[in-house]
């Protein structure tokens, strides 16, 4: 991480120095067009071509350097996401959390829902009680609980 602040360092000195020698010329211009007058230096338009170059100079290293910065702010802001989400999650599941307790609340409703008569876990139970007490007491027979168990 700490290439990335190096990176970000060279990048925006860089781009001060673009926009002081930006500044400094404009001012030796100005003044050397104030002392020998405009016409001799640069006409209007290209004066005005000059500048409108210089800027879009800079703002196209304005536009790299603010890339930069969103690529590596955008590693750190997913970093710190994760870290934020794995902690609610791992704080909200811990004894009495509102996820824990919603799991479990959810859970009895689902067990007593299955477990009351004509329920599937209450079926399965019944099913396989009467199956194993079949096969105690009668051995090889198969039982079919179907029949009512009279055999």
């Amino acid at each position: 991480m700490r290439g990335a602040y190096i990176l970000i360092l060279i990048v925006g000195s860089t781009i001060l120095g673009l926009i002081c020698g930006s500044i400094l010329t404009a001012y030796a211009f100005s003044a050397t067009v104030a002392t020998q007058g405009m016409n001799s230096v640069f006409n209007f338009n290209e004066f005005v071509g000059v500048l409108l170059a210089c800027i879009a100079i800079i703002m196209t290293l304005f536009g790299v350097f603010a890339a930069i910065l969103a690529v590596y702010g955008f590693a750190s802001i997913e970093s710190k996401a994760g870290t934020i989400a794995s902690n609610a999650v791992n704080s909200s599941l811990e004894e009495g959390g509102k996820l824990a307790t919603s799991c479990s609340e959810q859970v009895e409703v689902l067990v007593a829902k299955l477990s009351s008569p004509g329920g599937k876990l209450h079926t399965l139970t019944v099913e396989t009680v009467q199956k194993t007490a079949a096969e105690a007491i009668y051995g090889e027979i198969q039982y079919d609980p179907n029949e009512g168990g009279d055999e």
